[in-house]
């Protein structure tokens, strides 16, 4: 991260973990913004083969965290926002079968106001691991960790919700 940072710029990050199965505005979000879609998959051949995808929609996840994230920020509205900016970073870390995208085709979008990223373990069919995620972290079927925001310009934070 300091080789993007500006001479007087500082980066702070502030990490927030929840869990799926217990914060129903989270799951609420998680599930209204997600959908599949069957795209074309090009393979090492040059065959085009259809693969069915699941991805979430970034503008409706959007709406549904940006109200998720105000009701969490309302407290700590304290401290002074002169030359601050608070971008708050959603990440969704689940272990789920298939891959989970966003709008398709990305494991990450920069939007207005946030940052969305998925993070997938997938698994075979027989329960053996497949691939693990960076960091080695696992969850159950369906569980998430929602992540934080940063913060950038002369000083800040950002909060980084782990789903």
């Amino acid at each position: 991260m300091e080789q993007f940072r500006l001479p007087r710029q500082n980066f702070h990050f502030v990490l927030h973990k929840y869990s799926m199965a217990e914060d129903h505005a989270l799951t609420v979000a998680f599930a209204n913004a997600l959908r599949s879609a069957v795209v074309a998959t090009l393979k090492v051949d040059g065959r085009f083969v259809a693969t069915k995808r699941m991805y979430l929609d970034s503008q409706v996840l959007q709406k549904h965290l940006q109200l998720l994230h105000d009701h969490l920020t309302a407290d700590a509205e304290g401290e002074s926002s002169v030359s601050k900016r608070d971008i708050p970073i959603f990440l969704f870390s689940m272990d789920v079968p298939l891959p989970v995208f966003i709008d398709k085709h990305y494991q990450a979008r920069a939007l207005d106001d946030m940052v969305i990223a998925v993070q997938v373990c997938a698994r075979t069919e027989g329960g053996r691991e497949k691939g693990r995620t960076e960091g080695g972290r696992e969850g159950g079927e369906g569980a998430g960790r929602l992540g934080g925001r940063a913060r950038g310009l002369e000083g800040g934070r950002a909060p980084v919700y782990s789903v």
